[in-house]
């Protein structure tokens, strides 16, 4: 896969075209990781390995029963998957909210990053990714003679970040069974230093601040994250800063194709049920989600949305979850229970509660916008 930043699941056309002739609606598909083929009689394409509700606008579902979106599926050998007409275009940036956890900072050699947490949301102390991991040494594909190299957000930033493109490319919450962020963020980082040194070897081009070829990418052995400069608009301002960007390994988009997943994608998504919906696959729209049923469980699953509102008339369980919204994030049930026996994440601009029993979570409080413009060379933003 060859993805833009900021684009979710876009496949290349020479990926598309040599599984044979298919619409050209397989941009949005998932062509080099499952076998999957188009009905030419309507637009259900079938996957033996993934089940895929998608829909350009809005996405509608409602049962008289229950709903699951997860592994437990009554037809395990054909799984639909719908596609609305869906206009790509790679040209057009995608806008990034960056909440009110955020402040602008001016990056100085202790505080090189623009995007900075605030420290009454989060402590900081607790996140490593690159201005810890770029102090260590032997660090390969760092150039000695450069001075602190500028990212776009602090370590919580990417976190969140890297967090976002594992669910995106992986449709789940943890790359690594048993690792965390920061041990997720080490092994990334101890993969990439090794992969340079392999690649360059091997006389393929890859250097530190731009997007891999296609040639580096089919050469990868190993998952890398790897810091790639983009010029961003930032509150009205431009900034060239290097942000973190997950490369899989065929290897594991191999293993990926073998594992079975389910996915919803809208711009909105509403879903209605009688009886108990469970998912513990994806869930994801780019506006508003709505789910109402007698019951709701999500079970290692992710929900994300700019605003997510889950109404069960009995019991909420979010257990080994992530229920993820950019603004407003209301829960309302008889019985709540959040159960973070793995990772769980909420947040928002707005959380809200009907609950009977006590729960604690956090909400920013504004938002802003945070625009990806096309890539320019990189400017120093250090200053002292």
């Amino acid at each position: 896969m060859y993805r833009k930043w900021g684009k979710k699941w876009v496949d290349s056309w020479e990926d598309c075209k040599k599984f044979g002739p298919v619409k050209w609606s397989c941009k949005t598909r998932y062509a080099d990781r499952t076998k999957s083929w188009t009905d030419s009689r309507s637009e259900l394409a079938y996957s033996k390995n993934k089940g895929t509700l998608s829909a350009a606008q809005n996405l509608t579902i409602n049962a008289n029963e229950s709903i699951t979106n997860g592994e437990t599926i009554q037809n395990n050998e054909f799984l639909g998957q719908v596609t609305t007409n869906y206009q790509d275009n790679p040209a057009v940036a995608e806008a990034i909210a960056t909440n009110g956890q955020f402040k602008i900072n001016k990056p100085t050699q202790a505080q090189p990053y623009v995007i900075e947490t605030r420290n009454e949301f989060v402590d900081i102390t607790q996140f490593k990714a690159s201005q810890y991991l770029f102090a260590r040494p032997n660090i390969r594909f760092l150039d000695p003679a450069m001075s602190s190299p500028i990212t776009l957000g602090d370590a919580y930033w990417e976190h969140q970040q890297l967090q976002k493109q594992i669910s995106e490319q992986t449709k789940q919450t943890r790359l690594y069974a048993d690792y965390d962020m920061n041990a997720t963020f080490d092994r990334l980082f101890d993969q990439s230093n090794e992969e340079y040194e392999k690649l360059t070897d091997e006389g393929v081009e890859i250097t530190f601040g731009v997007s891999l070829s296609k040639a580096a990418i089919k050469a990868l052995t190993q998952d890398i994250v790897w810091y790639e400069n983009q010029t961003v608009e930032l509150n009205g301002k431009q900034y060239t800063a290097l942000m973190p960007r997950l490369y899989l390994a065929g290897a594991t988009l191999e293993d990926l194709s073998k594992t079975p997943q389910a996915f919803l994608s809208a711009q909105n998504i509403t879903i209605n049920s009688n009886g108990t919906i469970v998912n513990s696959g994806t869930i994801t729209s780019q506006d508003d989600t709505h789910i109402t049923a007698s019951n709701i469980t999500n079970q290692n699953g992710v929900m994300t949305g700019n605003n997510i509102n889950l109404n069960a008339q009995n019991t909420l369980l979010n257990q080994s979850g992530d229920i993820t919204a950019v603004n407003n994030l209301k829960l309302k049930a008889k019985t709540i229970t959040n159960i973070a026996s793995e990772q769980t994440i909420t947040k928002g601009t707005n959380i809200t509660q009907s609950v009977g029993s006590a729960q604690t979570y956090k909400a920013a409080m504004s938002t802003s916008m945070l625009k990806i413009l096309p890539t320019q060379p990189a400017t120093s933003l250090l200053t002292t």
